[in-house]
């Protein structure tokens, strides 16, 4: 042989079919590789089927935008859930939505008492709150010594005490110091 058809390449003077994945359009070269493509025409070199991260466009494979995954064949792209950029060919997370977490490729809401921007990895406390909305951090609850202004929590002042959630610091009554926290009296007037 001197050349051959479509589907194979010729080697050492003999017509050899192309292996799967790859194609000919005949003649004396040799198969090259679908790009791509998990499986195309032997002949033609177009697509019948995608390698992961990417999704069948009639007879070619793209790959999926961000936040978007495929495991390969004819699946389409699909969206990455709660992530906010995920592996394009299992849709495991690499990073979260706000008020998400990332744990073992996934992303989980942030619990009571913590927050996550977006593209965060984990959760953070919430700063000097008992209670912050989860994709912000602003709080809207704060601990017992603390109070609340303009969705930060700030310590009581001296001689003053707070129970926490959404009050404001009180004075001591019938002390001239007392504890932040509670309200009961550490030194009397004298």
């Amino acid at each position: 042989c001197t050349a051959c058809p479509a589907g194979f390449q010729l080697s050492n003077g003999t017509c050899t079919a192309c292996t799967t994945g790859t194609y000919s359009s005949g003649g004396t070269g040799a198969c090259l590789i679908c790009t791509d493509c998990s499986a195309c025409n032997a002949q033609t070199g177009e697509c019948s089927a995608c390698q992961a991260g990417f999704q069948l466009n009639t007879v070619t494979c793209e790959a999926c935008p961000p936040t978007t995954f495929s495991t390969g064949g004819n699946q389409t792209c699909q969206s990455c859930t709660e992530c906010s950029a995920c592996t394009a060919v299992d849709g495991k997370c690499s990073a979260c939505n706000a008020g998400f977490g990332l744990s073992g490729g996934s992303c989980n809401a942030c619990g009571t008492g913590t927050f996550s921007l977006a593209g965060a990895t984990s959760c953070t406390d919430c700063t000097g709150c008992s209670v912050c909305t989860a994709t912000t951090g602003v709080c809207t609850a704060c601990s017992a010594g603390f109070q609340l202004s303009n969705g930060t929590c700030t310590t009581c002042p001296a001689n003053t005490h707070s129970a926490g959630g959404t009050g404001t610091c009180l004075d001591c009554t019938g002390c001239s110091t007392c504890n932040s926290l509670t309200g009961v009296c550490t030194a009397c007037p004298a």
